[in-house]
């Protein structure tokens, strides 16, 4: 009897140590999303995952699942990202009302489905994430939500294009706010690349202008272009000339 309540006292001891080991990698998982580092995201949430699953809190779960699926997307992995988002998400159901950075994870479920091409869905997902982060006054989530919703609307038939732009200004616009430079900079090159590939001509003073916006932003993150801004499509017929802001938020 004396052995089971040792045995007890030493789990509990366990267990939360692991809960504060948890705490600390949830913490540098954000260090990391901020500074862009999606392998780094992918270990400390994979150690979170671990000890959550031992320890069988529902919280931490919850939130792991959501690391994980975030680590994913970053890396390119959508199939992994939407599984983990669908896991997360059954956690969090279990929950209720309760949840850790739920408006971040809300948001980034609507950049999946845009990633996915799922545009009726990502708009839909965007709206119910703009609604939790303004709940929480949750300005990184509502950058990352306003752009999920311009990509959305922008591969919508008979797409509203002042919309579409005054979506992605918003969201450089909170993301400036919160003063995060590398989404900013993500939601720029989003911006710049949705307009060429969906063929809106842009006219090139303004072109330049938001070249040297992002240079300046990715020089202050440390971070490279991505290849995708390179890529041009053909553009489609019977589209109107669309034009860029020269500067929004920070």
């Amino acid at each position: 009897k004396t052995n089971s309540k040792q045995k007890l006292k030493d789990l509990s001891k366990r267990l939360k140590f692991g809960t504060g080991i948890a705490a600390g990698h949830i913490l540098l998982w954000g260090v990391h999303l901020q500074g862009g580092d999606a392998a780094a995201m992918l270990q400390y949430a994979s150690v979170v995952a671990s000890i959550a699953n031992q320890g069988g809190d529902r919280m931490y779960v919850y939130v792991a699942h959501g690391m994980l699926s975030w680590a994913h997307y970053l890396l390119g992995d959508l199939t992994r990202a939407t599984e983990e988002m669908a896991r997360s998400r059954q956690v969090k159901e279990q929950l209720g009302s309760h949840g850790l950075i739920t408006d971040w994870f809300e948001a980034l479920a609507a950049e999946i489905l845009a990633d996915a091409g799922e545009h009726k869905r990502a708009i839909e997902q965007a709206e119910r994430a703009l609604v939790i982060a303004d709940l929480s006054d949750g300005i990184y989530a509502r950058g990352i939500a306003c752009r999920a919703a311009a990509r959305g609307l922008a591969g919508s038939s008979n797409a509203d294009w002042t919309r579409v732009n005054d979506m992605f200004g918003e969201s450089v616009h909170a993301l400036g706010k919160g003063d995060a430079r590398l989404q900013q900079t993500r939601t720029y090159d989003r911006w710049a690349d949705t307009l060429r590939r969906a063929g809106r001509v842009i006219l090139q003073a303004r072109l330049e202008r938001i070249e040297r916006r992002l240079g300046l932003l990715r020089g202050e993150a440390g971070i490279e272009r991505p290849a995708a801004a390179h890529r041009r499509a053909r553009p489609r017929p019977g589209l109107q000339v669309a034009d860029l802001p020269e500067r929004q938020g920070r």
